[in-house]
């Protein structure tokens, strides 16, 4: 459920980092959402444990400007 609210829902100002803040998020196996036609799906991609260098520099030049901001801040 918490992945069917991330795909629309950006937080709020109480609740910024919600859903992708929540306890039960899932943080595997998030590299197979690299190729989701939704951007927030692929900009999730890049949350997984170990992004490829090669997901992260496609990622770059993503057609969605939060794919592309979310790649450069990747600190690998």
């Amino acid at each position: 459920m918490l992945l069917r609210v991330w795909q629309w829902w950006t937080g709020s100002l109480s609740t910024p980092d919600r859903p992708h803040g929540h306890p039960n998020f899932p943080r595997t196996a998030l590299l197979r959402y690299a190729d989701d036609p939704n951007p927030r799906m692929r900009q999730l991609a890049l949350d997984g444990p170990k992004p490829t260098d090669e997901l992260v520099e496609r990622s770059s030049r993503d057609s969605d400007e939060e794919v592309r901001h979310r790649a450069a801040k990747d600190p690998g």
